[in-house]
């Protein structure tokens, strides 16, 4: 089990995950805050050229219950790096724009 730490406004949580692979984790977050940083463990071993645009989601597991949650939409995505924008901040700018046809 690994454990990580991450950081809301206005609480911070801490996570017990397995140990994976594959699995993305947080890394040197860009200073754009509608942006998170991943880094997979290992280099991908496919081209994600044309990954950009799409959506990302993730999966939680609490007891025996598993949610799928939008986490955003990908912006950038090479081998070793992908950035996307968060989902709150896409529902914002939705919102915004609903707002301004209202």
């Amino acid at each position: 089990m690994r454990e990580f730490c991450t950081s809301h406004p206005s609480k911070t949580f801490k996570l017990r995950l397995p140990t994976a692979p594959r699995r993305p984790k947080a890394h040197q977050q860009p200073q754009d805050a509608t942006l998170l940083h991943l880094k997979p463990l290992e280099e991908l071993t496919f081209d994600p050229d044309g990954l950009s645009g799409g959506p990302n989601f993730v999966i939680q597991q609490l007891g025996r219950n598993f949610s799928a949650y939008f986490a955003g939409i990908t912006v950038r995505a090479g081998r070793n790096d992908l950035y996307m924008v968060k989902s709150g901040f896409i529902k914002t700018l939705l919102d915004a724009a609903i707002e301004l046809r209202a």
